[in-house]
């Protein structure tokens, strides 16, 4: 029996079975059909945007629908606004939903089992479950040259960069190895293609201009890099946030360290750069989250936990102009950040589709 789980609850901890038929149902996209007397053919405006969904589950219960079925309703009806909704006939998506009921069941003999539709109004996307996780890149604290660098602590999940600077007139193939406190090691292979600032950030061959690849990911606490090359290694590279989706993606990015700083975010690709200009910022952190069009601080400050509006802190251009809206990760695209004026960055890309 399969279920579905909305807002941390779970259908079947309440013997709730659904079928799958409105798990892919996709949204209506937002146009306006204008039609001008006297002209053939109706006029098509497209307003960006698609409209919520109503995602319905066919569901049932087998036995003990007098009992149960009255709890199922209860914890349903106690949530307000949009809960995470995931069911188990597709695994890697989740939408955002709200349930207004009402159910209205059909019930068998002595009301020992039931059928009923679960309604939800949900919003158009269909959210990927690997966008919705943060993600901390945190640059390789250590130089080196020819040789190894051990024991770096960091955070475990963290990913990890370097970067390389060739020497004057080299132009040979680069390989470093990573190796986590798991014993793992990973192999980063980079061919030159100029003697400067070529960087790599993955397992395969790549290179700054083609990078397509993501981090390396530490297993455990530690890691280990030995600089297989004849390259000095420094300790950043960028961060890489390549869109699976078709669909633009609004990212939320909280950037430790970065008081007087500016944060470039550069698409593989495009001449213009995207900047996040930040001013004087005291607060530890700060959240850019294009999702609301927001720029804050959420988090403990010593012992007091602070909640503070820092729109005014920031400042956004976009190849040299003022942007008017927080920066997006445009579908099928890359983006780098470079990983300079802050210390750390934790990332939650938001990719979905329909």
């Amino acid at each position: 029996m399969k279920a579905f789980t909305f807002g941390g609850i779970c259908s079947r901890d309440y013997g709730v079975g659904i079928s799958g038929t409105g798990t892919f149902d996709a949204p209506e996209r937002d146009v306006d059909i204008i039609d001008i007397p006297g002209r053939s053919g109706s006029i098509i405006q497209d307003n960006g945007r698609f409209r919520n969904i109503q995602v319905t589950y066919p569901a049932w219960m087998h036995r003990d629908f007098d009992e149960w079925f009255p709890r199922f309703k209860a914890v349903m009806q106690q949530f307000v606004g949009y809960q995470r909704l995931e069911d188990e006939y597709d695994t890697e998506h989740y939408r955002e939903a709200m349930f207004s009921g009402p159910i209205q069941p059909r019930t068998g003999i002595y009301n020992k089992s039931g059928k009923f539709d679960v309604v939800f109004n949900c919003k158009p996307q269909r959210f990927l479950k690997s966008g919705a996780e943060a993600v901390t890149y945190m640059p390789v604290t250590a130089t080196s040259t020819g040789s190894q660098v051990a024991g770096i602590e960091v955070t475990p999940g963290t990913r990890f960069s370097v970067r390389a600077t060739y020497p004057s007139g080299y132009g040979g193939n680069i390989v470093v190895t990573y190796y986590t406190s798991a014993n793992a090691s990973i192999r980063a292979d980079t061919t030159a293609m100029s003697g400067q600032g070529v960087s790599y950030t993955g397992t395969v061959p790549a290179n700054a201009a083609t990078a397509t690849v993501d981090f390396p990911v530490v297993e455990n606490d530690y890691i280990t890099i030995i600089n297989d090359g004849v390259t000095t290694l420094y300790n950043d590279t960028g961060i890489v946030l390549a869109n699976p989706t078709p669909y633009n993606a609004r990212p939320v990015m909280t950037f430790y360290g970065a008081s007087e700083a500016t944060v470039s975010i550069l698409t593989v690709g495009e001449a213009a750069t995207y900047d996040i200009v930040i001013d004087e910022v005291t607060l530890p952190a700060i959240t850019i989250d294009s999702t609301l069009s927001d720029a804050y601080f959420k988090g403990y400050v010593g012992a007091l936990y602070v909640v503070e509006n820092l729109n005014q802190a920031v400042t956004l251009t976009q190849g040299g102009d003022l942007a008017y809206d927080f920066p997006i990760v445009k579908g099928g695209s890359m983006v780098v950040i470079p990983t300079q004026g802050f210390t750390k960055a934790v990332i939650t890309p938001g990719w979905w589709e329909v």
